[in-house]
């Protein structure tokens, strides 16, 4: 492992820029100038998928705001539920971690409760969300196997702007197992394929990003993929197979389009320019979801789907069978 280094100077500007495969990063957020405070966003996110039934966890610490929330996502039926609990002015009621391996996290709110517990490759995450739907809580247990060291990738993305920065740890692979129950209905037993997406930094008012993940521990594949966000050079697309990384270049996403606004139920094409990606993504369910407060919004689509073709490396070409997994697509200004 190098040496850690700092994300930010002393002054509080920008000091490395790209991607990293140990965590050799210090958040040291202490040196964000302290007018630029309100400007933090920090969250952290999992998802989890089987044949059946996708689901959703995120926790936001955006300074001003902070939230909570948690979709269900029934992959036979084409349904979703997306419950999110809100606190504005309450940035304290939210502690995220400056680090996204071997920290735990404990939330207590009337409406929820969250307890995150990471230990060397194992993370036991329960949770407990009041008035789900109808009425009914809904409460879980997951016991989180991590695969390997070799599914997961640091990045550091810049901006035009020295102070804004996005410091980035995205997982894939991951193996979950536990379950779900809700209200006082038998618990649902869960096994599936996850991912978990750690992001800590300050962003520009206006920002718009892709982002395209697969997990298989079954047959030891996935990808991450993504582009629109930040200023570097380096690509954050990867891809993992039997316990190995691979690097990826440029990557080219068809986005059809009805009446100029994007069809994220059509089926598309993912491409780059060296051929070494050649995918099709054929949609599921697309959900959607959405925040507006004046001059603050965001808008999500995160379409569900499967993923078929091959990505090629130097060492190998590997096949993507009806991979479970999405492409997400978000707008925000806040």
């Amino acid at each position: 492992m190098e040496s850690r280094k700092n994300i930010l100077t002393e002054k509080g500007k920008l000091n490395c820029s790209g991607v990293f495969f140990d965590e050799n990063l210090i958040y040291n957020k202490n040196k964000i100038p302290f007018y630029l405070r309100s400007r933090i966003k920090e969250r952290d996110y999992y998802s989890f998928s089987n044949e059946k039934i996708s689901f959703l966890i995120t926790i936001a610490n955006n300074s001003y705001m902070s939230y909570v929330s948690f979709s269900l996502i029934d992959l036979i039926k084409k349904d979703y539920i997306t419950k999110t609990y809100l606190s504005l002015l309450s940035p304290k009621k939210i502690t995220l971690s400056k680090t996204p391996l071997n920290r735990n996290i404990e939330i207590k709110d009337s409406r929820f409760y969250i307890s995150i517990k990471k230990v060397d490759n194992l993370i036991k995450i329960a949770a407990k969300f009041t008035h789900f739907t109808n009425k009914l809580d809904l409460s879980l247990k997951l016991d989180v196997k991590r695969n390997s060291a070799n599914s997961s990738i640091y990045i550091l993305h810049p901006f035009k702007n020295k102070h804004q920065f996005y410091y980035n740890f995205k997982e894939n692979l991951l193996l979950g197992n536990g379950y779900l129950k809700l209200g006082n209905n038998e618990k649902l037993d869960f096994i599936g394929d996850g991912v978990y997406d750690f992001g800590r930094g300050i962003w520009p008012y206006k920002t718009e990003w892709f982002w395209i993940s697969t997990s298989s521990i079954k047959d030891n594949i996935g990808f991450n993929l993504g582009f629109g966000f930040g200023n570097s050079e380096e690509t954050e697309n990867m891809v993992y197979n039997d316990n190995q990384n691979f690097k990826l270049d440029d990557l080219t996403l068809d986005i059809p389009k009805i009446k100029n606004k994007i069809d994220y139920l059509s089926e598309r094409k993912l491409s780059s320019k060296n051929n070494d990606i050649n995918l099709t993504f054929t949609p599921i369910i697309n959900r959607k979801d959405s925040l507006d407060f004046l001059i603050l919004s965001t808008r999500q689509n995160q379409v569900f789907g499967r993923f078929n073709g091959t990505i090629k490396t130097k060492e190998k070409i590997i096949e993507f069978k009806d991979s479970l997994g999405f492409i997400e697509h978000f707008k925000n200004r806040w």
